[in-house]
């Protein structure tokens, strides 16, 4: 790895040190999550490594406990679900009515 740390970062080098791909790299930059700039004439991004530093041991994302229950529960119905037994059940117990 051939990386200086006293000069801005391209992406690939980003993606290089992190080890992930440049794709990420770009989506972080995009989405404002790792700060970037573009030197004067042209459209290539830089990266400071004090800001690449701060995105990449950034704090972590901490899960907040739900008190929903993860999946809701279906509403019950007197009406039999279609293709069930209990259906078949409910039409033979209407012909045998008829």
């Amino acid at each position: 790895m051939s990386v200086t740390l006293d000069q801005p970062l391209s992406p690939r080098d980003c993606a290089e040190l992190a080890s992930v791909s440049y794709h990420t790299i770009l989506r972080a930059i995009r989405g404002g999550h790792l700060r970037a700039f573009q030197p004067a004439g042209t459209t290539l991004y830089r990266v400071a490594p004090e800001d690449f530093y701060a995105w990449l041991y950034g704090h972590p994302v901490k899960r907040v406990p739900s008190d929903a229950a993860q999946h809701p529960q279906t509403r019950r119905t007197s009406v039999p679900a279609r293709g069930s037994v209990a259906a078949l059940d409910e039409i033979e117990r209407g012909a045998a009515a008829a």
